[in-house]
């Protein structure tokens, strides 16, 4: 059982770690093509998901380090 508890952590791990590094990429690429005009809508709505999910990605990535972290002390 801990050993399928240490690979779904690890898998866990480094799926929330792509989603981070996907996300943080569109954000710098919508960042460096930022300009003064205002975004429409819908644009706007997919940057307002998109930063939600980078939020919750990093949550779930820290959240995967404590329990490794708790799992290491065991």
């Amino acid at each position: 059982m801990a050993q399928l508890i240490n690979r779904l952590e690890s898998e866990l791990t480094v799926l929330s770690s792509a989603a981070i590094h996907a996300l943080t990429s569109v954000q710098q690429a919508v960042d460096a093509t930022d300009t003064a005009e205002p975004r429409d809508e819908s644009t706007q709505r997919w940057l307002t998901v998109a930063a939600e999910a980078l939020d919750l990605a990093i949550v779930a990535h820290q959240a995967m380090q404590r329990v490794a972290a708790v799992q290491e002390e065991r």
